[in-house]
Protein backbone atom coordinates (compact mmCIF):
# COMPACT_ATOMS: atom_id res chain seq x y z
CA UNK A 1 0.00 0.00 0.00
CA UNK A 2 1.96 3.02 -1.23
CA UNK A 3 1.74 6.25 0.71
CA UNK A 4 0.80 4.76 4.07
CA UNK A 5 3.99 5.91 5.82
CA UNK A 6 5.82 2.58 6.19
CA UNK A 7 9.20 4.02 5.25
CA UNK A 8 8.73 7.04 7.51
CA UNK A 9 7.85 4.84 10.50
CA UNK A 10 10.80 2.52 9.90
CA UNK A 11 13.23 5.46 9.59
CA UNK A 12 11.96 6.81 12.92
CA UNK A 13 12.23 3.39 14.56
CA UNK A 14 15.80 3.07 13.29
CA UNK A 15 16.72 6.39 14.87
CA UNK A 16 15.18 5.40 18.21
CA UNK A 17 16.84 1.98 18.18
CA UNK A 18 20.36 3.20 17.38
CA UNK A 19 20.07 6.02 19.91
CA UNK A 20 19.41 3.29 22.46
CA UNK A 21 22.49 1.32 21.42
CA UNK A 22 20.67 -1.31 19.40
CA UNK A 23 22.36 -2.88 16.38
CA UNK A 24 19.84 -3.33 13.53
CA UNK A 25 19.88 -5.52 10.43
CA UNK A 26 17.62 -4.37 7.59
CA UNK A 27 16.98 -6.75 4.74
CA UNK A 28 14.70 -6.90 1.74
CA UNK A 29 14.41 -8.75 -1.53
CA UNK A 30 15.35 -5.67 -3.54
CA UNK A 31 18.17 -3.14 -3.46
CA UNK A 32 15.69 -0.36 -4.20
CA UNK A 33 13.63 -1.08 -1.07
CA UNK A 34 16.72 -0.96 1.14
CA UNK A 35 18.07 2.16 -0.54
CA UNK A 36 14.73 3.99 -0.33
CA UNK A 37 14.66 3.30 3.40
CA UNK A 38 18.26 4.44 3.89
CA UNK A 39 17.69 7.62 1.84
CA UNK A 40 14.68 8.46 3.99
CA UNK A 41 16.67 7.86 7.17
CA UNK A 42 19.66 9.90 5.98
CA UNK A 43 17.46 12.79 4.83
CA UNK A 44 15.05 12.84 7.74
CA UNK A 45 17.75 12.87 10.40
CA UNK A 46 20.46 14.63 8.40
CA UNK A 47 22.62 11.66 9.22
CA UNK A 48 26.03 11.47 7.60
CA UNK A 49 26.03 7.71 7.15
CA UNK A 50 28.81 6.89 9.61
CA UNK A 51 26.67 4.38 11.47
CA UNK A 52 25.46 2.56 8.35
CA UNK A 53 27.03 -0.39 6.61
CA UNK A 54 25.37 -1.05 3.23
CA UNK A 55 26.45 -4.33 1.75
CA UNK A 56 25.81 -5.45 -1.81
CA UNK A 57 26.81 -5.19 -5.42
CA UNK A 58 27.97 -1.59 -5.92
CA UNK A 59 26.35 -1.51 -9.35
CA UNK A 60 22.94 -2.17 -7.82
CA UNK A 61 23.16 0.20 -4.86
CA UNK A 62 21.52 3.58 -5.42
CA UNK A 63 24.12 6.15 -6.50
CA UNK A 64 22.96 8.69 -3.90
CA UNK A 65 23.27 6.16 -1.08
CA UNK A 66 26.62 4.88 -2.35
CA UNK A 67 28.01 8.42 -2.60
CA UNK A 68 27.03 9.28 0.97
CA UNK A 69 28.41 6.07 2.39
CA UNK A 70 31.68 6.25 0.45
CA UNK A 71 32.56 9.39 2.40
CA UNK A 72 33.10 7.09 5.37
CA UNK A 73 34.50 3.81 4.04
CA UNK A 74 34.33 0.88 6.42
CA UNK A 75 37.57 -0.54 7.64
CA UNK A 76 37.75 -3.72 9.68
CA UNK A 77 38.34 -1.71 12.86
CA UNK A 78 35.31 0.51 12.10
CA UNK A 79 32.81 -2.36 12.01
CA UNK A 80 32.00 -2.12 15.69
CA UNK A 81 30.85 1.49 15.28
CA UNK A 82 28.21 0.51 12.71
CA UNK A 83 24.68 0.30 14.06
CA UNK A 84 22.63 -0.20 10.89
CA UNK A 85 23.49 -3.05 8.55
CA UNK A 86 21.55 -3.13 5.28
CA UNK A 87 21.67 -5.95 2.75
CA UNK A 88 19.39 -7.87 0.39
CA UNK A 89 18.23 -11.32 1.38
CA UNK A 90 20.74 -12.85 -1.03
CA UNK A 91 23.65 -11.11 0.73
CA UNK A 92 22.69 -12.21 4.20
CA UNK A 93 25.55 -14.74 4.40
CA UNK A 94 28.19 -12.01 4.31
CA UNK A 95 30.92 -12.54 6.93
CA UNK A 96 30.34 -9.04 8.32
CA UNK A 97 26.85 -10.08 9.36
CA UNK A 98 28.06 -12.76 11.75
CA UNK A 99 27.11 -10.54 14.66
CA UNK A 100 24.37 -10.42 17.19
CA UNK A 101 21.63 -8.03 16.20
CA UNK A 102 19.14 -6.56 18.59
CA UNK A 103 16.55 -6.01 15.87
CA UNK A 104 16.16 -7.65 12.49
CA UNK A 105 13.70 -6.03 10.14
CA UNK A 106 12.71 -7.37 6.76
CA UNK A 107 11.35 -4.56 4.61
CA UNK A 108 8.86 -5.15 1.83
CA UNK A 109 7.42 -2.60 -0.56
Amino acid sequence: MPGTGKTEVIATLLKILIENGQRVLITSYTHSAIDNMLKRFLKKFEDDGRKILRLGDEGKIDKEVAKLLKKHPTKKEDEESKMIFAVTCLGINNQLLRKNFHVIYSYYL
